[in-house]
């Protein structure tokens, strides 16, 4: 590894897989964490890149009381229409890949840039964002841990959580394209050791 060269990892995985947890253990790293899901609400707030053109493709039946996007009613309805899924992942693809790129570049022009910059983006690979990542890791997990921790995160049903999974790129796809695979079956000791001794692999590089 390259000394003041920031090594951008990507990390990915179907939701409910853990991917967030292993963020937060690189953090405890020092690494700098760039929140896919985070940017993309951003975009979608009233002041946001995004947010006039969800409102004109979906109407108003998305929004709350208060002009925010309701992002229950939007997933509800995309995640049920694969044309209107892809057609809002193409209006936040882009401001997320912008606004990641640019944030990037700041940060490895640090004079003393952090050793790792995490992109934690769920949809890295279907926005073709792992391409310009040094590494990827990929984190999976069983469908019913996945569907546990979705429904308790996202205050939903089994029937929604488990559409929602079926409407994601699939995990063998995703391994196509990654360096790592990370197994989280829950033991939080088994899952930091494995991060570790991921972070001690790219270190002696």
């Amino acid at each position: 590894m390259t000394p003041n060269n920031a090594v951008i990892i990507g990390l990915t995985g179907n939701s409910g897989s853990g991917k967030s947890t292993v963020a937060k253990i690189m953090a405890e790293y020092g690494a700098y964490v760039l929140d896919a899901d985070a940017l993309s609400h951003e975009a979608m707030s009233p002041s946001g890149s995004a947010y006039d053109e969800i409102v004109r493709e979906f109407g108003f039946q998305v929004l709350n009381s208060d002009k925010t996007v309701n992002r229950s009613a939007l997933g509800d309805l995309v995640f049920r229409n694969a044309t209107l899924k892809k057609k809002l992942e193409s209006i936040i693809h882009a401001r997320v890949i912008e606004k990641t790129v640019s944030e990037t570049l700041k940060i490895k022009s640090l004079p003393d840039p952090p050793e790792f910059v995490i992109w934690d983006a769920p949809l890295l690979v279907e926005a073709s964002m792992h391409i310009k990542c040094d590494a990827v890791w990929l984190v999976v997990s069983s469908e019913e841990d996945k569907l546990k921790r979705i429904t308790a995160r996202d205050g939903i049903d089994a029937g929604k959580a488990r559409l929602r999974l079926q409407n994601q790129t699939d995990e063998e796809t995703l391994r196509r394209h990654a360096d790592e695979v990370i197994i989280n079956d829950g033991d939080m000791g088994k899952l930091r050791e494995n991060v570790d001794a991921l972070v001690r692999k790219l270190r002696r590089r």
